[in-house]
């Protein structure tokens, strides 16, 4: 039914690894299993170099047999040499590409929570239609650098940071009774280089990542719909999201973050995230379980 777009969307995205587009539900669960749910890629791996270190020590071993002191052999030892030598270029070059490539730190656990909400919702979609923003992108990119003092972060002459945002996903949902329903995940990474001193003399620098992300549940409702409890009763609901809301011309305007901090991404999704319930539908059941929004009386319940 949709092969053809999907065919389209995928090798422009392969390409980019971005796209924005409006489609229905059963589209974006197809194009995500393809695109965001798979294991992640790392690039260039540490692996690679233990792989040619057999190999090196196996040249090693072959050139000092054959350039014992032989002239005989002094061709073979040559030849061992050279071959030597270039594979030490070899593992030069791959050390080169894996400290210098871009690092896109996608995580799939994610993406499932997107994929699973659009499971549970499609229902109650006005036309079946999603609209999404995906980014797959690297986000070691100067594009997505921040600045420091937006993290209250100081920088001295042991520790530097390098701290990069951008939004991984954005999906606009208008549901049959004219509500509307934005799941958002924005992506924090903060790299810390940290470099010491020995007593020896030599100094050692090394980098480490952490990782927030920010996951947000927008819903616009007609306030002659729905009812919302007061600002300060709100803030007597200590959970772990933060809920907040405004009246906009005769709108509701809500919306609920849950905030996850990881210092390592899985590459693929995890058993413990296969079992867990979309955080974007826990975070609707919180709403309407707490009767933080509350239907009126004369209205049927679309979530």
């Amino acid at each position: 039914m949709f092969e053809k777009a999907l065919q389209l969307d995928s090798k422009l995205f392969s390409k980019e690894k971005r796209i924005r587009a409006k489609r229905p539900s059963e589209y974006w669960l197809v194009f995500l299993k393809k695109q965001a749910l798979t294991q992640q890629k790392e690039g260039y791996s540490w692996a690679m170099l233990l792989f040619l270190i057999p190999i090196l020590v196996f040249i090693f071993i072959i050139y000092s047999i054959f350039s014992d002191g032989s002239n005989g052999n002094t061709d073979y030892g040559n030849w061992f040499l050279g071959l030597f030598v270039f594979f030490i270029f070899i593992s030069v070059v791959v050390l080169f590409l894996h400290a210098g490539r871009k690092r896109a730190f996608v995580a799939p656990n994610a993406f499932d929570h997107l994929a699973k909400f659009i499971v549970k919702i499609k229902g109650d979609t006005f036309k079946n239609l999603i609209g999404i923003s995906l980014d797959l992108s690297p986000i070691e990119n100067e594009a997505n650098s921040m600045d420091l003092k937006l993290l209250g972060l100081k920088e001295t002459r042991q520790t530097k940071f390098k701290p990069y945002q951008l939004e991984r996903y954005q999906a606009n949902l208008r549901l049959k009774d004219d509500s509307f329903c934005t799941a958002s995940l924005y992506q924090i990474s903060l790299k810390t280089t940290t470099t010491k001193r020995r007593s020896s003399g030599k100094t050692k620098t090394k980098s480490k990542h952490k990782h927030k992300f920010y996951y947000i549940l927008s819903l616009k409702l007609k306030a002659s719909d729905y009812q919302i409890i007061e600002p300060q009763e709100i803030i007597g609901h200590k959970g772990q999201y933060e809920v907040s809301h405004r009246k906009e011309n005769g709108f509701l305007m809500v919306k609920i973050k849950f905030k996850e901090k990881l210092l390592a991404l899985p590459t693929k999704i995890t058993a413990k995230q296969k079992k867990k319930a979309s955080i974007f539908t826990e975070m609707m059941e919180y709403l309407f379980k707490n009767k933080i929004v509350v239907p009126k009386s004369n209205k049927p319940k679309t979530f």
